[in-house]
């Protein structure tokens, strides 16, 4: 299709398509070279953003920054524009800062050429990991990445052999991520499948399987039973004990993408999951967590970093909260996706000294996604780090919202059904508390989050262009702390009302009493609406019509009308709005709405006629 279209708003959406199916793949070095012939044939804002990430991506940061800094121009301040620009300049620092950071790197010579990746120490002698090699239990091709299903695999450091994880856990399927309990025991471990029927070519779903080691063989996986259809859970990992699981699901009450989740076990079994602390959530994508006593960390897309999945710690305190995570930096991190940190072993003399494994897909690897083992000395934990300050409350409160706008069922006509709500991109949100005003940015989905307190009134307002200012409101007043919820979020939704063009929309219950122009008591507060409507709106500018009903004559009518109009404006002037946005038109008896017969219409339908409109110019 590239190769045969003409036009180049055509071929700059084909380089586009093509770009974005490369880096679905994981192939970023050839997206960017597509998505730079898609930018140089149609520089569109989609275009654009993915030029400008994946320039990020392949840690070629100064082109980033000023592809970033074209979008802030010409797109307006976006906050997530600037972020990025900041995040460029941050991981230039880092790499910089690399060779200074104690930190050591090698490629692990069990990678294979293709994608290895989450490994997960089993003894002084073993490392499980996942990958898509060849030789697995698995036969034929998985469709979406062109290679072999991928399989858990042990790697024995002593014979440095590797085989296949035994015991029924590999399939036909795809399975990976795994975790152990204390005394490894018991395997949870991720299995991708179609749940309802296998073999229908339809898209797979992840779930966690438990397998338990009895008499020295591993029993058949069952899935965990807190789990729903069509959901995806993956990436499990015991947090500190064996009865507190972590793991990445794209659950729909999430904060976007896939979120990182909670839950415990009990005598009676597996409690409800629990989403946790939008310090750790965002509306991007948390996967593959592990943890390290109090310390979680796990990998993000979303939270500032170098580009791609970037690793970030964080660690739990006495009383539930989460500290605000710390991105690893370079060189554990880079532009490319990193994740999977596990760390194996700990010297805590004088340097301390961490060691262990990650994943990464950056290039100089073996294949896809390769291992790497790490050893970092002079590690500080955020704890014992006499630098750090820690900013942890007792408490914390979030207010999470999306704007979303009204799809009506005739969009010509506001007053048609609404049969949608979908999400606004990057719509401009005010949050007014007391004296305070917090100015943020939605993200691609219309989603925000701001960390409030107890005891405020909350006032929300919603803006973007093309749309009416949207308003809504939030009080934390009578909210007490709960030792047991001590992360607390809140959700609000504001809908936005598109700004139709060209179209007369009635202001209800605005009469005149007949042969009469003055505003009545009964059309002021509908005026005083409109008056709010424009000053909450400051870029628009309206055409007020009003109408007469068929008595009199039709020169009459027109002078008629048009006063009734200029009263409607005089009005709306003595409320602030400015002249220069509106304009009066008189219609007189031009544009009838009940069409009776003159003589034989009724008072109502008189009435019915003599009304006032306004139209957006």
């Amino acid at each position: 299709e590239y190769n045969r279209s003409k036009q180049n708003v055509d071929k700059g959406y084909y380089a586009y398509m093509i770009g974005l199916s490369l880096e679905r793949k994981g192939s970023t070095k050839e997206s960017l070279t597509w998505y730079r012939k898609s930018v140089e044939y149609d520089p569109d804002v989609e275009a654009l953003e993915a030029y400008a990430y994946a320039l990020k991506s392949n840690e070629k940061y100064p082109e980033a920054i000023r592809v970033f800094g074209k979008l802030l121009k010409e797109y307006g301040a976006n906050k997530i524009y600037k972020g990025q620009i900041l995040a460029c300049q941050q991981a230039q620092q880092w790499i910089q800062q690399a060779q200074d950071s104690g930190v050591e790197l090698r490629l692990v010579d069990f990678n294979s050429p293709q994608s290895d990746y989450a490994p997960l120490r089993v003894d002084a002698d073993q490392i499980l990991f996942s990958s898509d090699r060849e030789s697995g239990g698995a036969e034929g091709v998985y469709a979406w990445t062109g290679a072999d299903y991928s399989d858990l695999y042990i790697y024995n450091t002593a014979t440095h052999q590797v085989t296949p994880f035994l015991g029924p856990v590999n399939t036909q399927h795809n399975e990976g991520s795994a975790c152990f309990n204390a005394d490894r025991t018991t395997l949870i471990f991720t299995r991708c499948h179609n749940e309802i029927t296998p073999d229908d070519g339809l898209d797979d779903y992840c779930k966690l399987f438990l397998s338990q080691q009895i008499d020295g063989r591993w029993t058949t996986p069952q899935p965990l039973a807190f789990q729903h259809p069509q959901v995806n859970y993956m990436h499990p990992s015991f947090f500190k004990s064996d009865s507190f699981l972590i793991f990445s699901s794209d659950q729909p009450n999430g904060f976007g993408g896939y979120d990182l989740y909670g839950v415990v076990r009990s005598s009676s079994g597996w409690d409800e999951p629990f989403i946790l602390s939008p310090k750790i959530n965002t509306p991007g994508n948390e996967l593959f967590p592990t943890a390290e006593e109090d310390t979680l960390y796990f990998s993000s897309d979303y939270i500032q970093g170098m580009g791609g999945l970037d690793i970030f710690k964080s660690y739990r305190a006495k009383n539930g909260t989460w500290s605000r995570p710390v991105n690893l930096s370079a060189p554990i991190n880079s532009g490319a996706d990193d994740f999977s940190f596990v760390v194996t072993e700990t010297d805590y003399q004088d340097p301390v000294i961490k060691k262990g494994y990650f994943s990464s897909s950056r290039p100089g690897g073996n294949g896809a996604d390769d291992i790497y083992s790490f050893e970092i000395k002079n590690y500080h934990h955020p704890r014992t780090d006499p630098t750090h300050k820690s900013d942890q409350k007792d408490y914390l409160y979030y207010l999470a919202g999306q704007v979303l706008k009204s799809v009506h069922e005739d969009i010509s006509n506001p007053k048609s059904p609404v049969i949608a709500l979908e999400p606004i991109p990057f719509a401009d949100v005010i949050l007014r508390v007391g004296p305070d005003t917090h100015t943020i940015t939605a993200d691609k989905k219309g989603r925000f989050i701001q960390e409030i307190e107890l005891d405020k009134n909350v006032d929300i307002e919603a803006s973007a262009t093309d749309f009416y200012t949207g308003q809504t409101a939030f009080s934390s007043r009578g909210i007490k702390d709960d030792p047991a919820e001590p992360v607390k979020t809140f959700n609000v939704q504001i809908t936005l009302e598109p700004i139709i063009r060209g179209t007369e929309i009635e202001l209800a219950d605005i009469y005149y009493d007949f042969d009469q122009a003055y505003i009545r008591e009964d059309a002021k507060p509908t005026l005083d609406r409109l008056a709010d409507l424009l000053s909450k709106n400051t870029q628009l500018s309206i055409k007020l019509g009003s109408h007469t009903d068929c008595r009199g004559e039709a020169s009459y009518n027109q002078k008629l009308s048009k006063r009734r109009a200029q009263a409607a404006v005089d009005y709306l002037i003595s409320k602030g709005i400015h002249r220069r946005r509106l304009v009066a038109v008189g219609y007189g008896e031009s544009h009838l709405r009940d069409h009776c017969d003159c003589n034989d219409c009724t008072e109502e339908q008189h009435q019915h006629n003599r009304r006032t409109t306004f139209e957006v110019l």
